[in-house]
């Protein structure tokens, strides 16, 4: 079982701001984690845009290669992509980087016709059309 740290045992960090205390209780129920999941989903599309699922190749080669999850923020030049799971407000495990806006449409119609290609039914009219060949 999760206690709270009593506050005399927190130590004081020795410069900058002082460190913020994590309050977590065990007795969390299932809505009060969903509600608090769905308002970090909020703040995280605020801060860093538009939430995408995408296969990458080496275009953002801190990100890694194959299907990511990441949020983008378009502006007049730059897409800036951030990688960000859990709290908003934690930023130790944030990743950042950034495309021109011509490389990232480049990528958003590549990723468009993957999404074409593979639904649902353009795959049965494949299969369907491979299959009346061969018979």
């Amino acid at each position: 079982m999760i206690e709270n740290i009593p506050t005399f045992l927190i130590r004081r960090k020795k410069r900058g701001r002082p460190r913020k205390i994590v309050t977590v209780s065990a007795g969390d129920s299932e809505q009060e984690v969903g509600a608090r999941q769905q308002q970090w989903n909020d703040t995280k599309i605020k801060r860093y845009g538009t939430h995408y699922n995408m296969y990458l190749t080496n275009e953002l080669p801190r990100f890694g290669c194959g299907y990511r999850t990441f949020y983008v923020k378009e502006g007049r030049k730059w897409a800036r992509f951030t990688v960000h799971i859990g709290d908003p407000e934690n930023t130790e495990h944030r990743i950042r980087g950034r495309l021109s806006l011509n490389q990232w449409f480049g990528m958003k119609r590549e990723h468009e016709k993957c999404i074409k290609r593979n639904a649902h039914d353009a795959v049965a009219k494949r299969i369907n059309r491979r299959r009346s060949r061969t018979i």
